[in-house]
């Protein structure tokens, strides 16, 4: 006598699928340990290492790698992005034209110091950086940490060593032209050829230097090979272009990224690249080139105010005389307005 086995295939057939189906089922819980963004990644390293030369292989949707290491909140533009807008800061609309009616005027006002204190720097970069930090304030005060206060935010650091009142106004102002100044005579001194480069190129570099510190600076210089150019400040820029698309190769947004720029990489692109867009917003007040020249450490004033102390160092209600204190007006040259 036959038995029908269609019975027993059945549930042979069944039971194998419910198990095929469990250990699906407990590849995919294993697998849910990690997140989409981490797969969307990991298909973009696979697909990247299988690209032939010069192909460009897209970054997974929403990736912003320049972010990871940047607080919550934190502005965090990418490299490139923060070259660009350092590059035209200020360049259009309210922005452009108050920044330069401002510095103007207050390079006008404070003049009969600037000028004599601003050594080969022009002047009206000065009254510029003035503009930024205090808008003209002789007790003015900003919010960081290293205690910044006076026309040119002179901290309390900078102020011990020079000696300085910062609320003292020819003291704040020559002790921004002495640390101008010094800062492009050391950077000199620590990027061996630098002074082989255009002036312009030389205090741009300096300038940088002032934004997100030498060692950076030099390290950038290095790595961009700025002093095989003509102009090394522009290659600097345009390597720091360049290094974005390549940001893998070259590792930018990561530990080597944080040695030339620090942690957050766009907004330190962006303190480098504004030393342009500064210098390009204001030199057609000089006919259209700045009147760059050798880095002079401005004798020190005999009159000017030392350092009252680290309690009293921005204390400056103490001496209500120093806000009505200005230069006598400067008959020499100096920027106009186009």
């Amino acid at each position: 006598m036959k038995h029908d086995l269609r019975p027993i295939w059945f549930l042979l057939l069944m039971t194998m699928l419910t198990a095929l189906g469990a250990v699906v089922i407990l590849l995919a819980l294993e697998a849910s340990g990690q997140s989409d963004e981490d797969q969307a990644w990991q298909d973009y390293y696979d697909a990247a290492g299988q690209a032939g030369a010069g192909e460009t292989v897209p970054l997974p949707d929403e990736a912003e790698p320049w972010k990871q290491w940047c607080s919550p909140g934190e502005y965090c533009p990418s490299v490139l992005n923060g070259v660009l807008g350092g590059m035209t800061w200020c360049h259009k609309g309210k922005c452009h034209d108050s920044h330069r009616a401002r510095s103007l005027a207050i390079w006008t006002e404070w003049a009969g110091w600037i000028e004599p204190y601003s050594g080969g720097a022009p002047g009206l970069l000065m009254a510029s950086t003035i503009r930024t930090e205090s808008e003209g304030n002789v007790s003015g005060m900003t919010k960081s940490t290293t205690k910044e206060c006076g026309l040119a935010s002179i901290d309390l650091a900078h102020a011990q060593t020079a000696d300085v009142n910062a609320c003292d106004p020819q003291a704040n102002i020559w002790a921004q032209g002495y640390f101008r100044n010094l800062r492009l005579i050391k950077a000199r001194e620590k990027i061996d050829g630098l002074d082989g480069a255009p002036l312009e190129d030389q205090w741009m570099i300096a300038g940088a230097c002032g934004a997100i510190g030498s060692h950076r600076v030099a390290a950038l210089v290095a790595k961009s090979g700025a002093l095989k150019a003509e102009h090394p400040y522009r290659r600097i820029l345009k390597w720091l272009q360049w290094a974005h698309g390549k940001w893998q190769k070259v590792g930018l947004y990561g530990s080597a990224g944080t040695a030339i720029l620090g942690t957050n990489k766009g907004k330190g692109a962006f303190r480098v690249a504004r030393v342009w867009g500064v210098v390009r917003l204001l030199e057609d007040m000089y006919g259209g080139s700045m009147p760059w020249a050798e880095p002079v450490l401005p004798d020190r004033p005999s009159e000017i105010q030392p350092f009252p102390g680290v309690s009293k160092h921005c204390a400056c209600t103490i001496w209500p005389e120093l806000e009505v204190m200005r230069p006598d007006p400067w008959t020499g040259s100096g920027p106009v307005m186009p």
